[in-house]
């Protein structure tokens, strides 16, 4: 398989994710937590196998977004979050361990590929910056109700807006490689 279409691949598969994990708040039980872990590992090993795909350039900070993906999907599986708070603390370091390493991914990227990096760096802040501000109001309510429905709906968006990000960044990146191979072989 080329590595053009295995990256497609990847990027289509985690955006495949991202309406899993959209739909997880209409199952009329919290399918628990090794449902969220085998989401994020998926999620990792597509991060890992676009990495994989890349023709040139250093991959370790590409491969390293997937491993950090995988690894807290492994948290999940391990049960290493026991309760609501801890799940959303893991989802937050996660989120933030992404922003660091994409932006480093970004700084060494030229062209679109830098903007589309960026762009995806910025959108996995915003949501590790939503849960970070919302701790507190959802401290509050899992303390006096419980993890209601609506906070374990509004947990599960993060994860498909962060997959929906991921899987449109890695179309768009094989896409910029698809242009630029055209253009050298145009020349």
């Amino acid at each position: 398989m080329k590595t053009d279409s295995l990256a497609r691949l990847a990027g289509i598969g985690t955006i495949v994710l991202a309406g899993a994990a959209f739909l997880l708040p209409l199952v009329p039980f919290w399918p628990g937590e090794k449902v969220v872990g085998w989401l994020l590992i998926s999620a990792g090993i597509l991060e890992v196998a676009a990495a994989l795909a890349r023709s040139s350039g250093d991959r370790t900070p590409a491969l390293l977004i997937g491993l950090a993906t995988m690894l807290s999907g492994l948290l999940f599986i391990l049960n290493v979050a026991v309760g609501f708070l801890a799940a959303v603390h893991i989802v937050m370091g996660w989120l933030f361990a992404r922003v660091a390493l994409i932006l480093y991914r970004g700084y060494r990227a030229a062209g679109s590929a830098r903007v589309v990096l960026w762009a995806g760096a910025s959108a996995d802040l915003l949501l590790a910056l939503v849960l970070l501000l919302g701790l507190h109001i959802s401290t509050l309510v899992v303390v006096i109700f419980g993890p209601t429905s609506e906070l374990v709906a509004s947990f599960a968006l993060v994860f498909a807006a962060s997959f929906f990000v991921s899987g449109v960044m890695i179309l768009m990146l094989a896409r910029d490689r698809d242009d630029r191979s055209v253009q050298v072989a145009n020349s």
